[in-house]
């Protein structure tokens, strides 16, 4: 089977196959196509392919907008903003290569074979999907605060409550890809599902997972936090489908088994 051109991966199961794929939250608006190829082989006549086309509607999602504000400095800091050291600047240029890499990972097992699990024991979330943020900048000088440059970023994740302390679990069965505190992320866990579908929880205040390690649905991977660059503690859960960002909760929703 493929969407838009690229092949999804199938595994088999007691009803046929199964496979995941993701619409771009930014992709085009109207009729989408799944294009199957069948092969088909008989006693009586050479194997032939039939092929198949399954459409659907993609409607226009409205994602929410967000203006926060942000103060780079405090009137009660008199000391001087440092930038990164060279070392620093060299660590997060390793860990976004180690990142890259990771997210280009394609397994061919398929690891999820039981229920999905809920990352956290309660759900509210503190910032949906795909917002789009207007964030107002701030730094004061001779006591006055002046506005600087302000910044517009797409969310790619889904932020979750989580304080200190708050156990957060792997939401389906995998592998261990990426277990390490980074620059931004703070302590970061990536996992692989099988077949290109990763899922990712950053900001923990611990990691009880190593790499490598294989995980079940509802294992508890570490604990929340507000490691890495974040103004509060909360869980940032982070869904891709071969490198396209699709939301956590649209996994969630789904009836696997």
């Amino acid at each position: 089977i493929y969407y838009q051109g690229k092949k999804i991966p199938l595994s088999k199961s007691i009803l046929g196959y199964h496979g995941f794929f993701g619409v771009p939250p930014d992709g085009k608006l109207g009729y989408h196509h799944l294009n199957a190829k069948v092969w088909i082989n008989t006693i009586l006549k050479d194997p032939h392919i039939h092929q198949e086309k399954h459409s659907f509607w993609v409607n226009k999602t409205y994602f929410t907008t967000s203006y926060n504000k942000l103060y780079i400095q405090r009137p009660s800091s008199n000391k001087k903003r440092r930038g990164l050291s060279a070392r620093r600047r060299r660590q997060i240029r390793m860990f976004a290569r180690e990142k890259k890499r990771a997210f280009k990972t394609v397994s061919k097992k398929m690891y999820i074979k039981a229920s999905l699990a809920h990352p956290t024991h309660k759900h509210f979330v503190t910032s949906p999907f795909w917002t789009t943020r207007h964030i107002a900048r701030f730094k004061y000088k001779n006591g006055k605060s002046f506005e600087i440059a302000p910044r517009v970023r797409i969310h790619k994740g889904l932020d979750l409550r989580a304080r200190k302390g708050t156990p957060i679990y792997a939401i389906a069965d995998a592998k261990v890809l990426i277990s390490k505190r980074m620059h931004y992320e703070g302590n970061f866990v990536l996992l692989d599902h099988g077949h290109g579908l990763l899922s990712g929880y950053m900001h923990l205040n611990r990691r009880l997972v190593r790499r490598g390690q294989r995980v079940k649905a509802g294992v508890q991977l570490g604990t929340g936090g507000a490691t890495g660059a974040v103004t509060g503690a909360h869980l940032h859960l982070l869904l891709y489908i071969r490198r396209v960002h699709v939301s956590p909760l649209s996994l969630l929703s789904l009836p696997v088994q």
